[in-house]
């Protein structure tokens, strides 16, 4: 099967016979399905349609001790459970001072572009991606506080505004690199919402970020790639600008975020959504049958009119019963065992 043209077929909005799909776990669910199939059988059975070659870490960190990290950028983190906590943002005060971000060159230093041409070999078959994680916003709000930088949209705009533009430029240099790696798209990710709607509003969102995202998605269209858009959280209300500026795959589909179908009814022939299976729902909480039902479902009114990806709209959390996890295995590549 030539996964990548599936894949492409899908995002120019063209059914394609099969449904491409995505399904990732974390490792303790990797464990059991492990201890369940046998180390690889599982794995044989899950079709690698789309594969991420490699995910630039921008956020780097170094320990301090047992319980805090400084990233590259300055900030403190407090490493506790499965999250990391901002404790001590870089810029404590609305002025950047004398402040100089890091170059992309003091990321990668390993040979990471090897790896990944390596990798990119190795997964010729598949949609290949780079993952750029952190964006614009969540990178404001890494080196302010979260608080702080929706107060400083309000309150203090010019240091906001001469925040994100050095941001974006710091950004577009790891964009500069990205390209010029033979894959087939480029994935950002910046997380602008919560469950119930966006965390500065659509003006906002508008003013600070719009533009300069339209930047980035032109530069990656101009080397010939796609672009993705990971965004966790309900962006309804931004989506008819997202597709403005040339988003081609939105990723992390939440429906409990969202009506998805009539989203995709409304905007699929624009847009491709890469998600639509509850991850904070239907897997850790449904039936076996409930989980065949629903990607039943998806498969079927997704799949009209092209522009869908199937996956989980997160990796199935940690407490999801076995039998669910095999229940996705079992729908997703349709073996009935």
């Amino acid at each position: 099967m030539n996964y990548n043209k599936t894949v492409i077929s899908q995002i120019k909005h063209k059914e394609t016979e099969d449904i491409p799909y995505t399904l990732g776990f974390q490792k303790e669910s990797r464990d059991r399905l492990d201890l369940y199939y046998g180390k690889s059988k599982w794995r044989e059975l899950v079709k690698p349609f789309i594969s991420r070659v490699w995910t630039m870490d921008c956020q780097q960190k170094t320990e301090i001790n047992d319980l805090y990290t400084r990233d590259i950028y300055g900030s403190i983190w407090r490493e506790e459970g499965l999250m990391a906590h901002l404790e001590k943002p870089i810029l404590s005060e609305p002025f950047l001072k004398n402040y100089i971000f890091p170059q992309p060159s003091e990321f990668f230093i390993n040979d990471e572009f090897n790896t990944a041409r390596s990798e990119i070999e190795k997964s010729k078959e598949s949609f290949t991606l780079v993952h750029i994680p952190w964006g614009i916003f969540e990178k404001s709000w890494s080196l302010r506080g979260f608080e702080n930088a929706l107060t400083d949209m309000s309150a203090s705009i010019k240091f906001y505004e001469e925040l994100i533009d050095n941001i974006a430029e710091h950004i577009m240099g790891f964009v500069d690199l990205a390209i010029k790696l033979p894959v087939d798209g480029i994935m950002f990710g910046d997380d602008w919402g919560g469950q119930s709607g966006l965390f500065m509003g659509r003006e906002r969102w508008c003013r600070f970020f719009k533009d300069k995202y339209r930047k980035m998605f032109d530069k990656v269209h101009q080397s010939g790639k796609y672009v993705v858009n990971h965004c966790c959280g309900n962006i309804v209300d931004i989506l008819p600008d997202l597709i403005e500026i040339g988003l081609d795959v939105y990723e992390s589909f939440q429906p409990e975020a969202m009506d998805i179908y009539k989203v995709k009814k409304e905007f699929g022939m624009d847009m491709t959504f890469w998600g639509g299976l509850g991850a904070q729902s239907t897997i850790p909480f449904g039936t076996p049958d409930d989980i065949k039902n629903e990607v039943s479902t998806l498969k079927t009114k997704m799949a009209k009119g092209g522009g869908f990806i199937l996956a989980p709209s997160k990796d199935p959390p940690p407490e999801t019963p076995i039998e669910n996890l095999i229940a996705l295995i079992d729908a997703f590549t349709e073996n009935n065992r």
